[in-house]
């Protein structure tokens, strides 16, 4: 190897290490549980609900019962999603193959959007007034700050 190659792996290595330095703060200031997780990351809509210990308990059920049902299927939509990926990748693009790949991703999302609906619902049934208000509040719900879009939902509640 020359000078030039292994000062390029130098400065590679460098600038690699330095990122990470840079944004491992970032990291531990998130925690390690998932966003949608009650008692997760800082930002999550539930660190303000103050659950007590027994809806903690019934939203965790309700996670862990969301996630065996849906095993499968978010299992074999990250499967299809790679095909898909690397059918984009290959030296002929085959417009039937990547048509066809798109459907079979097309014909899991609604059935995961679905499931993820229902824990909704049932997380929901589980907060108190007060408490789906403050997560409605939250700017995970609001448009363009979070993960959802409800700004088309109307102001209160319908009875």
């Amino acid at each position: 190897m020359n000078n030039r190659k292994l000062w390029a792996i130098a400065v590679a290595i460098l600038l690699l290490g330095a990122g990470f330095a840079l944004a491992l703060p970032a990291i531990q200031a998130h925690g390690t549980k998932p966003a949608g997780k009650p008692g997760g990351r800082k930002d999550s809509p539930f660190a303000q609900l103050n659950l007590t210990a027994e809806q903690k308990q019934k939203m965790d059920q309700i996670r862990a019962d969301f996630l065996a049902k849906t095993a499968t299927l978010r299992a074999d939509l990250e499967a299809k999603r790679t095909e898909f990926e690397a059918l984009w990748f290959a030296k002929d693009l085959d417009e039937n193959q990547i048509l066809a790949k798109a459907a079979e991703i097309a014909k899991i999302q609604p059935q995961l959007s679905d499931y993820r609906l229902r824990q909704r619902i049932a997380m929901f049934k589980i907060l108190t007034p007060e408490q789906r208000k403050l997560m409605l509040d939250s700017p995970h719900f609001k448009g363009g700050k979070g993960k959802y879009n409800h700004a088309a939902r109307p102001a209160k509640a319908v009875d």
